[in-house]
Formats: structure tokens, C-alpha cells, sequence
């Protein structure tokens, strides 16, 4: 016994501790297997400044499993302007049912989301994806005239996990969040700290599962806030138990970081989505600074859901190291 790791689990099989950290064990053992069986799609490469956010697949495959399918900006755009309009139809209707203001976007806009949906779908289907990482800037707006942040929005719904700015590292830790919790995961940068609740701001630029927007106000459909054109998501995230993590690279391999925390029942705080999530231990600036001093990669994730444990276990089968905040 001394040469194996091993886990164990004491108690009486009818015990409410038991059984929750049998299904804890159970739920870190899924998504390990998950994750090694995953094919993550990349889109295109990091805009200039994100190279944080590439993975040598090499790596990636001999530490997690994780295999690499790849495609071109380019191509993803010569597909999505080839289709016939019933093609694209269903991904149109996708869009309005679960967004409002969409009245307010060009004709054109919509249909060329629902052309690039289209085309992201094929792209998933015939590669086996379970996740996506995208370039967005500056190639869809300067080549297609619409950001893809709608686009990732619906994959993230669709049960896609999908990151921007061809973060793979934030791609597959929105895949363990939404394997580990059944629902949509929300990617975002810590840009500020709002001292009146104690909470840290999680936002970006347009992107969001439209599951997670505040129920009183639903998810709204807008503009890019620097380049003025859309569709993009513009909401405010709903309240809930949430957990943030992220996996990170070091220099022979990967981490992990998870913190628990509240996510308030705060509106849009900018331009775009952004959830304001109170930490359960601690001060969100210092959190904040720990992240940056530790070297963090800029992009965390928020999954809504107490998944602590699970994250602690996934971590130590697959031999990472892990950071509680």
C-alpha cells in the first residue's frame, strides 16, 4: 500500500458525507476520462499580445490526452459564405429565440452569424469538438464585417465549450466547468474590483452564454464596444454558487487554480457581459493581486456551481498542482 496512491473514503455507506464524496470522487473521475478523451478545436491563432493562451500539442497530449483539430480563419469564412439560406436557417431562429434586441441589428448581421454558427457547427460535427478555441479579433471584423462572439456564445449553449482570443488553456477549462456542473461556463478577465460588495468583476468584450444572463433582464443582443458593429451578447450574469478555475501552464506541464465564491445579482457592470463574483474566503483585491503575483494567465473561468472537491481529486489523478484561493 505504501508504493500506491490511493484514495479512500470512510464511513457508513448510508451517511450523507459518504455519499457525497463518493459522488465528488465519481464526478473527478468523469472528467478526467472526458478530458483525455477530448479533440478541442482551434481556430485560427492568438491575436498579438495573447500568446499566453497557445499549447504545444505535444504536450497537451502527453500530459492530458488532449488532441488538436485545426482550422483557418479564412476557411471557416469561405464556408460559412457558401451556404444556401435553409442551411443556416435553424442557427437564425437560434439566435432570436434566445436573445432580444435583435430587431436593432442589420438584416445583413444576422445573417452572416447564422452563416458563421453554421459553418463553427460543421466544423465541430466533423472533428468529433467538444471544445473550441477562436481567434475573434481583428480577422472576423476585418475579413467578415461581424464579431464571432454571438457565434461562441450559442456553441456555449449548444454544449460547446468555447473560449475568444484562441485561449486553448481557457477552452479546456471551461470544458472541465461545464462537464463538471451540466451547464454553460463563462469566460471572462478580472478588470475590477467593486470594494461596495466586495466582489471581483469577471467581463469581455461580447461573448456569454445567453443560459446564464439575470432572468429579470435576459440576454440582449448589442454592438462591439471598440469596433461598433455586431451581433455581440450584452448582459449581466445571474446570482449563484459559483466556482472559478483555471489551467494553467508551467514549464514541464500544467496547474490548476479553483476559488469559491457568490455571484451577485449585479447588472452589466461594461460594455458586453461581466458577472461580479464575491469571494467565500478573503478580499477580492487581494485575491486579485495573489492571481498576478502566482502568474496566472489573464482569462478565468466561472462555473456556476460549488465544485471545489471535484477540481482537488480531477487534479490529483492527473498529477497537477493545485491552488485553492
Amino acid at each position: 500500500m505504501q508504493c500506491r496512491d490511493y484514495l479512500f473514503i470512510f464511513g457508513n455507506p448510508d451517511e450523507l458525507a459518504v455519499v457525497r464524496s463518493f459522488k465528488q470522487t465519481l464526478s473527478a473521475l468523469d472528467v478526467t476520462k472526458k478530458l483525455q478523451e477530448l479533440v478541442i478545436g482551434v481556430v485560427g491563432s492568438q491575436p498579438p499580445g495573447f500568446g499566453f493562451g497557445a499549447i504545444d500539442e505535444v504536450l497537451l497530449v502527453g500530459k492530458l490526452g488532449v488532441r488538436v483539430a485545426k482550422v483557418e480563419v479564412a476557411n471557416i469564412i469561405k464556408a460559412a459564405a457558401a451556404y444556401p439560406p435553409e442551411t443556416f436557417a435553424a442557427s437564425l431562429a437560434e439566435l432570436k429565440e434566445k436573445t432580444a434586441g435583435w430587431e436593432l441589428i442589420p438584416a445583413e448581421n444576422l445573417e452572416k452569424h447564422a452563416r458563421l454558427h453554421t459553418a463553427y457547427r460543421e466544423f465541430v460535427t466533423t472533428n468529433g469538438i467538444k471544445a473550441i478555441a477562436s481567434q475573434c479579433w481583428p480577422d472576423f471584423f476585418t475579413e467578415y464585417g461581424v464579431p464571432v462572439c454571438s457565434v461562441l456564445s450559442l456553441l456555449n449553449d449548444n454544449g460547446i465549450a468555447a473560449s475568444c482570443e484562441t485561449d486553448m488553456g481557457g477552452a479546456i477549462s471551461m470544458f472541465i466547468g461545464s462537464t463538471l456542473t451540466g451547464s454553460a461556463a463563462y469566460f471572462g478577465d478580472p478588470v475590477a474590483v467593486d470594494e461596495t460588495c466586495n466582489g471581483v468583476v469577471f467581463w469581455h468584450c461580447g461573448a456569454g452564454a445567453p443560459s446564464l444572463a439575470r432572468e429579470k433582464e435576459g440576454a440582449k443582443l448589442g454592438v462591439h464596444p471598440n469596433r461598433k458593429t455586431g451581433p455581440t451578447m450584452e448582459f449581466g450574469l445571474k446570482s449563484g454558487v459559483v466556482t472559478i478555475l483555471r489551467l494553467g501552464k508551467t514549464v514541464n506541464g500544467f496547474r490548476l487554480m479553483a476559488m469559491k465564491g457568490k455571484a451577485l445579482d449585479e447588472p452589466q457592470k461594461f460594455l458586453g457581459t461581466s458577472a461580479t463574483v464575491q469571494p467565500e474566503k478573503g478580499e477580492a483585491s487581494e485575491k486579485v493581486a495573489e492571481w498576478v503575483r502566482d502568474g496566472w494567465e489573464p482569462h478565468f473561468v466561472v462555473a456556476y456551481g460549488d465544485i471545489l472537491e471535484e477540481l482537488r481529486l480531477m487534479s490529483r489523478f492527473l498529477n497537477l498542482e493545485f491552488l485553492e484561493y
